[in-house]
């Protein structure tokens, strides 16, 4: 068959011809109907909107006032602006299947958010409540300007880890302590964190002797809270649960549990919470400059419970609980902490590492300001290493915890930095409280701004640790200034060995501290000690300025302390050292 051109009647001349080049065919309040295949050559401009198909199966792309979207779902390779989808199903299998399925489509969507959308285009998946079962990774790879939320239903009762419904041992108790006693260890940091309204499970009286994930008690008690309050539950049984590569995803009010049969029976019987032995288990990875979005979000008994590569991060009421790496955030990525979020019960609770930062912000619309919890880890609390950072925000009760972990709660390497403000606790530890090693700096003060004050009044708490409280070790820094804008005086209390040792090229200035009973003293506050409490050594410099004599006599400081020639040096302002 040949090309032909349309016939039209020439005006001018009243003569039948071809439509001439460069003419339009004007078909105003006319249309083209069964035109088989057309090819076009050129730009096709479209004013009004495109309709794909007929009936039930049509797709439309709608040419809107803030930007193209799809009326319809029939299709792939939609250009699609704000919309949602509901995700339903009348089984776990069902209900995950129906998960996935919307994610392949939504992967092969172009999407383009017009020249007046600014802010990216959000697609919503709405989850109803029930179980959702993945037996294989979810994979979610879409362009950067493109935000998908997963929305799981309503939680029941009060959120996890707030008041009322605690972790096991959430405040990170030591081992054999009397969370009723509010007295233990004079003020004990942990009593400032503790929420005995809580269920009396959550803190046994006393603790038993139980750190990390492999404690039976806690890894069930916990999965029950997430089983109880989120109605939206997902139960993955291969190695990652979400894969966030390159996307924005935000999750919300949804319970991540990993490695078990889901409650209706379907999946792999494996062993419970094994996750240690299974390196690739993963709840929600983000990688390659993901944005991943935490809000009420529970992610339970996976080897790697939230980790960030090359990408950023926020934790809104959200909690990791039974990981072996619980939080990792690595390779120039950075994770902000609002509301009350942390790590329970994990092997590494909370590693930082590669230029990377983890920052504690504060919710001002949550109740009683936010507390961030670190505890019962079986390695540190929290490791920020190779030049990483800590910034623990100044504004209202920001307050972090960290307590209960099997080595150092704070444990700083390799150039790494912690800014720390207002209400700041390491305790029950059974390595060091914070140790600053390898050109690595630590700085606590108060703020003495109004608006920054919290209602907590703790300040800075080194307490009941089993090695030394703090630790400055080959050219790294402390910074303790205590008793700012209201705030009591740092304490530095009951460590197995010294309040604080400075050694090898290191330097340390506490003000306004108040170290006793460390180092096997006992003499209690107010009161001569009977030991060595600050320790300078190998070449290092201490100041200590405002701190009571009792404490700060020769008795209490390094021996060598004032022995010209040793190459170390104690700086007193304030104090009589005799």
């Amino acid at each position: 068959m040949a090309d032909r051109y349309p016939l039209i009647v020439d005006s001018s001349t009243n003569t039948v011809k071809e439509l001439p080049s460069g003419d339009k065919l004007n078909l105003d309040g006319s249309g083209i109907i069964n035109a088989g295949v057309s090819t076009f050559t050129g730009d096709l401009f479209i004013q009004g909107n495109l309709r794909v198909g007929t009936g039930a199966t049509t797709s439309y792309i709608i040419n809107g006032a803030t930007g193209i979207t799809s009326s319809t779902d029939t299709g792939v390779n939609l250009i699609t602006v704000d919309t949602s989808y509901s995700i339903t199903g009348a089984s776990s299998e069902a209900r995950g299947a129906a998960l996935r399925d919307r994610i392949r489509k939504l992967s092969q969507t172009r999407v383009s958010g017009g020249s007046t959308n600014t802010t990216g285009i959000v697609v919503t998946l709405n989850l109803e409540a029930g179980i959702y079962h993945l037996p294989e990774p979810l994979v979610i790879d879409f362009a950067p300007n493109y935000t998908i939320k997963i929305v799981g239903a309503s939680g029941i009762g009060t959120i996890p880890g707030t008041d009322g419904r605690h972790y096991y041992n959430q405040a990170g108790f030591k081992s054999g302590d009397t969370p009723g006693i509010s007295t233990v260890n004079a003020g004990y940091a942990a009593t400032f964190f503790a929420d005995l309204t809580a269920s009396a499970s959550a803190y046994p009286d006393p603790i038993p002797a139980s750190v990390g994930t492999s404690n039976t008690i806690s890894r069930p008690y916990d999965r029950a809270i997430v089983e109880d309050y989120y109605q939206t539950k997902v139960f993955t049984e291969s190695n990652i649960g979400f894969y966030c590569n390159r996307s924005n995803v935000r999750f919300y009010n949804i319970g991540f549990i990993n490695n078990l049969k889901d409650p209706t029976g379907v999946g792999t019987t494996l062993t419970v919470g094994d996750t240690w032995n299974n390196d690739g288990s993963y709840g929600v990875w983000g990688i390659n400059g993901a944005e991943v979005y935490l809000d009420n979000v529970a992610i339970h008994d996976y080897n790697w419970g939230f980790r960030l590569d090359s990408s950023s991060g926020r934790m809104d009421h959200a909690f990791v609980t039974h990981g072996r790496n619980a939080l990792r955030v690595l390779g120039g990525s950075s994770c902000g902490i609002g509301s009350t979020s942390g790590s329970i019960s994990g092997y590494y609770n909370c590693v930082v590492d590669g230029n990377s930062l983890i920052n504690f912000q504060r919710d001002i619309q949550e109740f009683r300001g936010h507390r961030s919890f670190f505890t019962n880890g079986f390695q540190w609390g929290l490791g920020i290493t190779n030049g990483s950072a800590l910034q623990q925000i100044t504004q209202g009760s920001a307050a972090l915890c960290i307590g209960n972990n099997n080595l150092s709660g704070l444990y700083l390497n390799d150039g790494s930095s912690a800014s720390l403000y207002n209400d700041f606790s390491t305790h029950g530890n059974n390595g060091e409280g914070i140790v600053a090693n390898n050109g690595s700096s630590v700085q606590y003060r108060a703020s003495t701004n109004a608006y920054n004050e919290s209602p907590l009044k703790m300040g800075f708490m080194c307490i009941d640790n089993d090695s030394r409280g703090l630790a400055a070790s080959y050219n790294s820094s402390m910074f303790i200034y205590g008793g700012l804008g209201g705030y009591p005086s740092g304490k530095i209390i009951s460590n197995t060995s010294y309040g604080c040792l400075v050694q090898n090229q290191s330097e340390a200035y506490l003000r306004t501290v108040t170290p006793y009973d460390n180092n096997g003293s006992t003499a209690g506050e107010g009161t001569a000690v009977t030991s060595i409490q600050i320790a300078s050594h190998l070449m290092s410099h201490t100041q200590i300025v405002s701190i009571n004599g009792d404490y700060a006599s020769a008795t209490g400081l390094s021996p060598d302390a004032d022995t010209e020639g040793n190459q170390n040096s104690f700086t007193s302002s304030s104090n009589t050292i005799t």
